[in-house]
Order: C-alpha cells, then structure tokens, then sequence
C-alpha cells in the first residue's frame, strides 16, 4: 500500500524518538571523569589514585601519572598534587607555575574523607595550591637558622693539613661563579640528574643550595633535590633533572671541566 506524505513524517518521527530520548538522557547523565561543565571539562582524578593519595601512597600516584607524557594541565596539575603530598615541593612548585600560565579552562576535582585537594578551574586551583605551598616553603627556610660556631678548641700540635676542596664541592663557596649554559630540556620530572653535591639531612641540603647557585648563576631556580636511602641512611642529591642524556652530559662536563664534582645519573633505575 502506497503511503501518504502525512503517514512518512509520522513514521520518520517515530524513528527520531529514541534518539531524542538517548540524547535527554545523556544530558541529566551526572558529571564524571571528562564530563563537559561550565567553563571547559571536568577531569575528575580517577578512584584508584585518589585512593593512593589519600591513603599516604603519594609517590605511587607519581610513578603512575609519568609513566606516560604529560601532556594536559590537568594531568600536570594531579603529579604536581602527588608531588607536593609526597614531599617534592619544589618540583611541585614548578609544575603548578607551568598550569597557571597554561590558561586552560578545564577543571578538576579530587578529595578525601577529611578535605578537599581541589574542585575547580585548572588555573585556579594551581594558583591556589602554588601560594600555599610557597607560603610553606619560606617558613621551612627561615627556620633554617644558621648553626652556631664553635669555641676554638685545643691549640694545634703538628702540621696544618690541606683538605683539596674538590672533593668536597658544597662545603665551599669561594672563588668566582662557574659558568654553565642552562639545559634547554631541563624538566622536574626529567630521567636524566646532574648530580652536583650530596648530604644527609634535608636540612644541611636546602641551606647549602644558595651555595651552588652563587656557584652556577645560569642554574638559579632549576636545582632540585632526591631523597632517597643509601644503607638505611638518608642522603639528599643537589642537581638538576634533564630529559635529554646528551644535555646531561653536556652541562656536567662544563661543571667537571672546572674542576668541580658532577656525575650524571639515571634516576629510573
């Protein structure tokens, strides 16, 4: 039977209809991970990591989220979260500069129990997070009160001995600055550390580190720290982290080639 022009709009209209209702759906769906809200997308951290991070496990939900490029402000903003949780703040510091001057207009969310680490734009929440943890960062340093001389002690007996002050390149701060060229790849999340100079409190480490900038101007602002446990003992490494091998090997055979300490070392193994 032939149909009429009114009996086709009637059955094309029934067609649309589940579509219509899959998109009314789809729009009174709840926000999740990568949903669409006001002012660019909401990119929740997911469960697990949240999870981690709330549960002490930090540096976990770092090793997950660089395992891979970082390649949004959103992604760079959870490490810089899990960085700062773990007590990396200043390559924490470096990464929430990079996503307040990204000017995404994407927004994240993560929480815990007890508080909330972010809900909000990108941007904001880096500036939010960046002031606060700088706040912290210049109280822990001007807690940093020099340590107090000694008395003379016993008058010397035998010969003065020459210590070579290359083998010991943080203790002395004398002499012009060495000049460097800044590495073009230098990254907080960087494979490759220039290892400059070594201690065992982090408190002997973060006031010795104006000494190698004094030393090495063109490094100023980019020299971090790496904790980590040499024979149930802490040592702290001062150095700078760089993606490329060969601009590691280039920026410690200028330090060596002035007759000062620099090993470049492999932070992934």
């Amino acid at each position: 039977m032939a149909q009429t022009p009114l009996g086709s709009l009637f059955l094309s209209s029934l067609k649309l209809m589940p579509l219509a209702l899959v998109a009314a759906c789809g729009m009174l769906s709840p926000s999740g991970p990568g949903s669409r809200s006001s002012g660019g997308t909401l990119q929740e951290m997911t469960p697990d990591l949240q999870a981690a991070l709330c549960q002490g496990r930090a540096q976990e939900v770092v090793d997950t989220l660089i395992a891979e490029p970082l390649v949004s402000a959103t992604d760079q903003f959870y490490t810089a979260l899990a960085l700062e949780e773990a007590g990396a703040g200043p390559r924490a510091r470096l990464l929430y500069a990079g996503v307040m001057q990204s000017g995404s207009p994407d927004r994240v969310m993560a929480r815990c129990s007890d508080r909330v680490l972010a809900n909000g734009p990108v941007a904001d929440e880096a500036a939010r997070r960046l002031a606060a943890l700088s706040e912290l960062l210049t109280a822990m340093d001007m807690d940093l009160s020099p340590v107090p001389g000694l008395h003379q002690g016993i008058p010397q007996s035998g010969p003065t001995r020459v210590v070579d002050g290359r083998k010991f390149p943080a203790s002395f701060a004398s002499g012009p600055p060495r000049t460097v060229a800044r590495p073009a790849s230098q990254s907080p999340l960087g494979q490759w550390f220039v290892h400059l100079a070594s201690y065992r409190s982090m408190d002997n480490a973060m006031k010795n580190k104006s000494t190698l900038e004094t030393r090495y101007p063109a490094l100023a602002g980019i020299i971090d720290q790496w904790e980590l446990d040499v024979s149930g003992s802490l040592a702290v490494r001062l150095g700078v982290r760089v993606s490329d091998r060969a601009d590691a090997n280039r920026l410690c055979n200028a330090v060596k080639s002035q007759a000062e300490y620099c090993a470049v070392i492999d932070t992934s193994r």
